[in-house]
């Protein structure tokens, strides 16, 4: 089951919505805690200096007391493919409740 109204979250979270390519009556959206930053493998010795975009994400389920990046799966998109827009006609999963009591995701890659 979930709600007909995004939950409410920080102004310090930008809520992104990535739809999946299929079509159904009804969307249902599940949370999850999204990071993307630049790596760089460099090797002078071999002459390697390459930049990736790597993409985590983090299923938000009732488990969750703190982001734990290292369960984190490798993003199959990037926040480029996400929206702003909320999908009409959605629902949404609920955020766990110890979403509300985390002052910080910041983590170890």
């Amino acid at each position: 089951m979930g709600a007909g109204l995004p939950p409410l979250l920080s102004q310090a979270i930008e809520p992104l919505y990535h739809l999946q390519n299929v079509v159904r009556e009804e969307v249902r959206c599940a949370p999850w805690l999204a990071a993307e930053a630049p790596v760089r493998f460099f090797n002078a010795k071999r002459n390697i200096d390459v930049v990736h975009k790597i993409g985590l994400g983090l299923y938000l389920d009732e488990s969750l007391a703190r982001p734990d990046w290292e369960r984190a799966e490798i993003g199959s998109c990037g926040l480029a493919d996400c929206t702003r827009r909320v999908p009409a006609g959605s629902y949404y999963y609920p955020l766990p409740s110890s979403f509300a009591h985390i002052e910080g995701c910041e983590g170890r890659f």
